[in-house]
C-alpha cells in the first residue's frame, strides 16, 4: 500500500473511533439540551443550556430530593377514544 492509502485509512479510522465515542458518551454519560419551555420557571430560564447526567440510568440510582427529572416526550400521542 501507498503512504497516501494508509493516510487516509488512519484518518477513516481516527474519525470512526471518535464518532463512537462522542455517540457513547452522549447516550450514557452526558447529553447537551436546552429548555425550550418556560414550566420549570423560576428554577429554570426557557433558552437556558443545561448538560444532562445520564449516569443514574446505568447505575440504576434513584433521584434524590432537589434533583431535577427529565424524560422524553412520547413519540405518539395517546388519547382516549
Amino acid at each position: 500500500m501507498s503512504d497516501n492509502v494508509k493516510n487516509i485509512l488512519e484518518w477513516v479510522y481516527c474519525i470512526i473511533i471518535a464518532l463512537v465515542l462522542a455517540l457513547l458518551f452522549r447516550y450514557f454519560i452526558a447529553t447537551p439540551t436546552i429548555v425550550k419551555m418556560r414550566s420549570m420557571y423560576p428554577t429554570l430560564q426557557e433558552n437556558q443550556r443545561l448538560i444532562l447526567n445520564r449516569t443514574g440510568r446505568i447505575t440504576k440510582k434513584s433521584p434524590k430530593v432537589g434533583d431535577i427529572i427529565t424524560f422524553e416526550s412520547p413519540s405518539k400521542a395517546y388519547t382516549r377514544d
